[in-house]
């Protein structure tokens, strides 16, 4: 697979780009709601001798930096749309503002109708946005708010799960987590399925000296058991049309969280049994799959010296199951090149892969949208920069390859773009423009305690985008 070299563009402050007469239009509406920024330049430390985040500083550059309200792509949903009335969870870590971190907290809000934030747990003393939530509805319309742990053993923050009191209420009582019924559920993804509640997550587990990701599944009336072995970074899907719940997900060869290899993928339409895409049962409740199992391995990244970062997935109305993802030379963001790319597997199993574009960063965003059986991509191109995120670009499913329908650049940085489930037009986003400047050694201003500085960061906030 050839990769194009990458190209730095200079933008106007503002332009939108459509490629022709009646294509869909990006319409993007900045709420105002402050929403969290991480950064891996620095370990932040508080009064009581804990820490989150790392300085992963690569070249001078952090691995990643930027506005994560909506973090993480394997947080599914943080939006959706059910019986007239919408929900949208997102973080806010900036009180005080990005400077001071001393005793920080991370806040989690829901917001229902675009009505007022409406904050639903605070996690003290911590800044990092792995703990970010997911939303969803059931059917009697009971909204449920997942937190997510972070289950890193040596320092472990419990996850909790929130129900409101009343259908469509955003009073939420706690029903899960905390000290004295600790949660752990890495990564949420929640299902309302013809078969029950399913959530899907990342647990941690220890053996010897090595920290090991494995998948597991929460499914209502059982107890949670272990999918997969050695598999992580999991996106998932329900097809409604065949109550089929889908995951895609990796595996770390050699046990590097810096190696994210390969797209393995399952799918179940009772939650208890798993099958590959060839229909072959190949893992079940108690018999998980062992780490990079040849049964459920779809696409060898590892083989082309290829990392891989999902972004999304979704099955179209030719019961084709398509992966959207990032294929990277390095998980050094100042090395190499990247492409977006979409990984297609068709009802018998066989698989092809296309390219749709260069981008700047390994954690760049990519979402499906759909109207009816018409699929589109909204993601970020390539904005010269370090960091993730940048313009939007919008592009139509035409004939088996995907056409630029549009683009949206205002200047702003977007990132961590996500479909509201149920409403296959539409998406939220963070919005939160940075600048990044290196380590200077012979420069007294210059602090190596910081790694680089973080300068010119705008206030991050919740964004909502529509397609029309």
């Amino acid at each position: 697979m050839k990769f194009k070299s990458l190209a730095i563009s200079k933008l106007a402050i503002f332009f939108l780009l459509s490629t022709q007469v009646g294509a869909k239009t990006v319409v993007v509406e900045d709420t105002g709601l402050t929403s969290s920024f991480f950064c891996l330049n620095k370990a932040h430390r508080y009064s009581d001798g804990s820490s989150s985040g790392s300085a992963q500083l690569l070249n001078g550059i952090p691995k990643y930096c930027g506005a994560t309200g909506t973090y993480t792509h394997k947080h599914i949903p943080v939006a959706v749309s059910k019986d007239g009335h919408r929900y949208e969870v997102f973080s806010d870590n900036t009180q005080n503002g990005n400077i001071f971190y001393e005793d920080k907290a991370l806040r989690i809000y829901l917001v229902k109708d675009s009505g007022p934030k409406v904050l639903v747990h605070t996690e003290e003393k911590w800044h990092d946005a792995h703990m970010n939530a997911v939303v969803d509805v059931d059917e009697d319309g009971y909204v449920s708010i997942h937190m997510s742990s972070r289950g890193l053993r040596h320092n472990f923050r419990s996850g909790y799960v929130f129900k409101s009191i009343a259908p469509h209420s955003v009073v939420m009582k706690r029903i899960e987590g905390g000290e004295s019924n600790p949660q752990n559920e890495s990564y949420p993804q929640v299902h309302h399925t013809n078969f029950g509640k399913v959530v899907l997550f990342t647990r941690y587990e220890k053996t010897g000296a090595t920290t090991n990701r494995t998948v597991w599944v929460n499914k209502e009336g059982l107890e949670p058991y272990k999918l997969v072995e050695g598999g992580h970074y999991q996106v998932s899907w329900y097809d409604k049309s065949t109550s089929t719940l889908y995951t895609a997900y990796n595996y770390h060869p050699n046990g590097s969280l810096n190696d994210r290899a390969n797209v393995f993928v399952l799918k179940t339409t009772d939650g208890l049994t798993w099958k590959n895409v060839k229909n072959q049962q190949v893992a079940s409740a108690g018999s998980p799959l062992p780490a990079r199992s040849v049964d459920s391995l779809v696409y060898d990244s590892e083989f082309r010296g290829l990392t891989i970062y999902l972004k999304d997935i979704i099955t179209d109305c030719n019961g084709s199951l398509r992966v959207l993802m990032t294929e990277s030379v390095s998980f050094n963001p100042t090395k190499g090149a990247r492409q977006l790319s979409e990984l297609t597997i068709n009802p018998n199993g066989n698989a092809s892969i296309q390219t749709l574009h260069m981008t700047n960063h390994n954690y760049s965003a990519g979402a499906y949208l759909y109207e009816g059986c018409q699929l589109y991509t909204l993601s970020n191109g390539d904005n010269g920069k370090p960091y993730y995120g940048g313009d939007l670009i919008l592009k139509k499913l035409v004939g088996g390859s995907y056409k630029l329908e549009m683009e949206y650049k205002d200047g702003k940085n977007y990132s961590y773009v996500r479909r509201v489930r149920g409403a296959g037009m539409s998406a939220v986003a963070s919005q939160g423009s940075i600048e990044i400047e290196a380590y200077e050694p012979n420069n007294p201003n210059s602090s190596p305690l910081e790694g680089n500085r973080i300068i010119d960061s705008t206030t991050s906030t919740q964004v909502r985008i529509s397609v029309e």
